[in-house]
């Protein structure tokens, strides 16, 4: 990468450095008394954030200024009239926790933070309130010179100060867990970002706080220009792509509904069509869990096979869960070798599902499919559990109605625990009668499913129940 137009420009004066590194030195060895010390003691008493002294209004504005010589003669002024050591000034912080290489950084002063990187190095770790390094300042600011420059500062000190060796400066979090790259792909900066790429790659992948990686904070931003530059740098070739929704930009594409982001990515990225979230899903799973048709579209016919989640779940269990009729009308009209019997973990087919969960739009359509045979309609889960026994312990009266209409529903079948359909809705109304409860023993006694627990249904049958119930936009 060339960063040659990013090169600290020449000072007008060359020996600037030399002039203001040897005031420096001569302000850093003046120390005062043991009297003036106490005074000092007593000044770190007053006027505090946190635990640090609030800085001096004239530096803030000597900084904001620019002018390193001006900004040193604010320091001897300083130093002198209130009788504190030079590193007592470089402790001071504004009200927000920012040191004096932050505001530099910020102001994009150059001479100044480079000064103050060669004499306070340790400053280049320092953290704000929010937990932000000059840095991540430099980073918000979108001065890619600033940029360039602290980290140039960094890598020459780093080696020869203790506190620094053990530390990336390009990895140092702040409060929200986020990078500099993660701020700098917030900020939407394309050549701040092409700095820090050049300096740490691996960081593309680092996740915060909010478990979102760089990568997926550019795809959810829409910004095809970040993207394409994260997509070039590679998942650590000693491990597997990692098991995390937040590094998927395909997740975040489908979760801004952005069709032609979706393309780029499966262009330049085809295998991050199978980057598993924590619970094995894919983007696949995620499309079809939100209900996004065109971007599920689009992932399936991308797709060279089609695996569960750690549930057991295909996509389409996900859409018929969560009633997404088109997906689940896109999924069977494919001309995919999936078998809608399919099972998930509890050895429930795609019919299971919607009846569980109470999605009648996706029952009805399911039952007219020519996919779904008899066989389907009647299978029993793990639990000895049909379709309809689903519907009837989850009191989905129109669900139910739906099923028992079918012609190829056996409504005589028992679960495990040797119970009907309707011996299941029995145990509930031996409780408080609801409309749901009366509903589904009406839809069930007039399709015919036998009681074949009896003693269930005899306090049933006493209780009275009005003939004369109006159930107000109940409709089948």
């Amino acid at each position: 990468m060339d960063l040659d137009h990013l090169k600290i420009p020449i000072d007008d004066d060359p020996s600037w450095k030399e002039r203001c590194n040897k005031r420096m030195e001569e302000l850093k060895n003046t120390q005062f008394s043991s009297q003036d010390a106490a005074s000092q003691q007593e000044l770190l008493h007053k006027e505090l954030v946190g635990e640090k002294i609030v800085l001096i209004p004239e530096l803030y504005k000597a900084v904001e200024e620019g002018n390193v010589n001006k900004f040193l003669d604010v320091l001897e002024q300083e130093c002198k009239q209130r009788k504190l050591n030079l590193s007592v000034i470089f402790e001071q912080v504004t009200e927000t926790g920012d040191s004096l290489l932050h505001v530099a950084a910020d102001k994009g002063k150059e001479k100044i933070v480079e000064l103050i990187c060669c004499h306070f190095p340790e400053l280049l770790i320092r953290r704000n309130v929010r937990g932000g390094t000059p840095l991540h300042v430099a980073v918000r600011s979108k001065n890619s010179t600033m940029v360039n420059l602290i980290l140039s500062q960094y890598a020459s000190m780093k080696s020869t100060h203790d506190v620094m060796k053990d530390k990336e400066i390009t990895r140092e979090k702040d409060e929200l867990g986020d990078t500099p790259l993660h701020e700098a792909v917030n900020n939407g900066d394309l050549s701040v970002l092409q700095v820090i790429l050049h300096r740490d790659k691996d960081m593309v992948h680092e996740l915060n706080k909010s478990r979102c990686s760089p990568l997926f904070l550019a795809a959810a931003s829409g910004n095809v220009a970040i993207v394409n530059l994260l997509l070039d740098i590679p998942f650590s070739a000693d491990q597997k792509l990692p098991l995390c929704f937040g590094n998927s930009p395909l997740h975040a594409a489908i979760l801004k509904r952005n069709p032609e982001l979706i393309k780029t990515i499966l262009k330049k990225r085809p295998e991050l069509l199978y980057l598993r979230a924590e619970d094995g899903s894919t983007s696949l799973h995620y499309a079809a869990y939100i209900g996004y048709v065109e971007g599920f579209r689009t992932l399936l016919k991308n797709s060279f096979s089609l695996e569960g989640n750690k549930k057991g779940h295909l996509p389409i269990h996900l859409a018929c869960k969560r009633g997404h009729l088109e997906v689940v009308k896109e999924f069977l009209q494919n001309e995919w070798p999936i078998n809608p019997r399919v099972l998930n973990k509890k050895g429930q087919n795609i019919l299971h599902v919607a009846a569980k969960n109470g999605r009648s739009n996706v029952v009805q359509y399911l039952l007219k499919n020519p996919k779904i045979d008899q066989f389907t309609i009647n299978q029993k889960d793990n639990d000895g559990n049909t379709p309809l026994h689903l519907a009837s312990i989850n009191l989905f009266p129109k669900v139910m109605y739906f099923i028992t209409r079918e012609n190829r529903t056996n409504v005589n079948l028992s679960n495990s625990s040797g119970l009907t359909a309707r011996d299941i809705v029995c145990l509930e109304l031996k409780n408080q009668m609801t409309i749901r409860k009366f509903l589904a023993n009406r839809v069930l006694k007039e399709a015919g499913v036998p009681v074949k627990r009896l003693s269930l249904c005899q306090e049933v049958y006493t209780v009275p129940m009005t003939q004369t119930l109006k159930i107000e936009g109940w409709q089948f």
